[in-house]
């Protein structure tokens, strides 16, 4: 019995590593899959992997790292080569971000963006620690881990940013809009004023409340199919839904935003009224749960996505022109494990 306990620990330790990296990737991969899926069911048997996934994929990430860190006070440690497990370390910092599909399983999470903060300055601190450490050994894939490195610090920060965006006191914040200042009475005055008099009245002098009816302007039809959604209903659900989003902030709607949704909810027909029902729920779930906030934002898709996508690209190039599988010959799997890794950096 001790024998086997003695086999399991070495092997363990040859072997755990690459086994919490693969685990890691696991992880990652079912949450960017089954994430939509929590929008169209409330099934137990999506909703409770997706729980255990979500909880254990920050966990993996951060245990990953430690192990990393931990052969770095070894030259050989339990790796004859600690260039591919520096290597490794941002990759990790990558998982650490999280898929693009979900930040939060539920919207206490968005309350702990400090907590997500904090252990993203302790593994980045870790991670370059390990870096720094195989560069006195003249660590010939110090670019790669570099521009890895680069990629890792945007995801991460893009999920940190959107748990903050969604979290309470900054959700209502932004949600806070001028005050309305209401009719101008005076114009008001001179218009019954004229009207009692029998002069032309001139409404257009009166600043009273001016909804915004986009749906069914001049009694036009609008597409009654799923397949061929009318343009101008999406773009109704969009201008309403910068208000309509105020309940989760229990802000008060005035007047005008209530007129506003009076006039333009009654012209749909029923189809279309839960189709609009339906979008606006998806808006809302892609705010709280997603990065979309941030990826919307001035420096959101197309900077740091281009910085990233550019980052990883230059990295599984240069790695590839390293001819690993000389360099690295006595460590085949590990170089499959880092082809594996390239490529799904993205998810």
């Amino acid at each position: 019995m001790f024998s086997w306990i003695q086999l399991f620990l070495a092997l363990w330790h040859t072997t755990n590593l690459r086994v919490v990296i693969l685990f890691s990737l696991f992880l990652q991969t079912f949450l960017f899959f089954s994430a939509p899926l929590r929008k169209r069911t409330a099934n137990s048997l999506v909703t409770i992997p997706m729980w255990l996934a979500y909880n254990l994929a920050d966990a993996t990430a951060i245990f990953g790292v430690g192990l990393i860190s931990k052969p770095c006070g070894n030259a050989l440690g339990a790796y004859a080569n600690p260039e591919l497990v520096a290597f490794w370390a941002p990759f990790l910092l990558l998982h650490l971000g999280g898929p693009d599909t979900i930040t939060a399983l539920a919207l206490e999470d968005n309350e702990l963006w400090l907590r997500h903060l904090l252990q993203l300055v302790v593994q980045l601190a870790t991670s370059a620690y390990v870096f720094i450490h195989t560069l006195s050994s003249n660590n010939q894939l110090w670019l790669p881990t570099l521009l890895m490195f680069i990629s890792a610090l945007i995801k991460t920060t893009e999920r940190n940013r959107s748990l903050y965006l969604a979290s309470w006191r900054r959700f209502r914040d932004s949600m806070i809009r001028e005050p309305n200042p209401g009719l101008n009475y005076r114009k008001l005055h001179a218009y019954f004023l004229n009207q009692e008099s029998g002069l032309p009245p001139r409404p257009e002098s009166v600043e009273a409340p001016n909804p915004e009816t986009s749906v069914g302007d001049n009694n036009e039809p609008l597409a009654d199919t799923h397949d061929a959604l009318d343009v101008r209903l999406l773009e109704s659900v969009y201008l309403h839904f910068g208000t309509l989003k105020g309940l989760i902030a229990d802000l008060k709607f005035s007047s005008r935003e209530r007129d506003k949704s009076r006039l333009s909810f009654p012209k749909l027909k029923p189809k279309q009224a839960f189709l609009w029902v339906e979008i606006e729920l998806n808006f809302l779930y892609d705010i709280l749960f997603t990065k979309t906030p941030v990826l919307r934002g001035y420096f959101g898709f197309i900077p740091s996505r281009f910085v990233s996508s550019t980052s990883c690209l230059a990295a599984f190039v240069l790695f590839h022109l390293m001819d690993p599988k000389h360099k690295f010959s006595r460590h085949k799997i590990d170089v499959a494990i880092t082809y594996t890794l390239l490529p799904s950096s993205k998810i």
